[in-house]
């Protein structure tokens, strides 16, 4: 991530895995014509995802109000989230995060006071499965750790946090595992 991130020269830039791919062929337009629309203020725009399991069936994850989620984690899958190129410090990804490196750049980027924004539609499929998936335990390290040494929130909050994760983890498990075993849900 931090090798691509040096080697691009736009104003703006998102991170897409192998697998990630947008939602449609209008996605750039639109993520176009809101910072366009700002006078290119902004410096980080969260849209909505489409979480897509084992079977197909689609759950709209949309974006969160950073000042309320940030708190507890992304308000935005960060393949749905667009950085003003400038207003990101280096290096972007700090290397001992492995899974939750986009959680430290938001947190440090909400901390210098960066603006943002809403896309309230989806602007990224992302499938479920990939390496959070099959790594919760340092995915619930790595945040505890950002809310604790970037954010500073209080061993409470932090335990709060990591219950809330733990259960949203359980569930998206629970609905893939019953995506891969045929089950169906309506």
């Amino acid at each position: 991530m931090n090798k691509g991130f040096e080697l691009s020269s736009g104003d703006y830039v998102v991170f897409l895995n192998a697998g990630d791919v947008f939602h449609d062929k209008d996605v750039l337009d639109k993520v176009f014509a809101r910072l366009k629309e700002s006078n290119y203020t902004i410096d980080m725009l969260f849209g909505a995802a489409e979480l897509i399991f084992s079977n197909n069936k689609m759950i709209l994850r949309r974006p969160k109000d950073i000042g309320v989620y940030i708190w507890h984690g992304l308000p935005a899958n960060h393949q749905a989230t667009y950085y003003k190129s400038s207003s990101i410090t280096l290096p972007a990804y700090d290397l001992k995060y492995k899974m939750c490196g986009d959680y430290y750049i938001v947190s440090k980027m909400y901390l210098n006071n960066s603006t943002n924004a809403m896309i309230d539609e989806p602007l990224v499929d992302f499938k479920i499965g990939g390496a959070s998936y099959y790594n919760p335990w340092l995915l619930l390290k790595e945040a505890y750790m950002i809310q604790k040494d970037v954010l500073s929130i209080s061993l409470l909050r932090r335990l709060m946090s990591g219950i809330r994760r733990i259960m949203a983890t359980i569930v998206v498990i629970l609905i893939q595992k019953g995506c891969s075993m045929g089950i169906k849900s309506k």
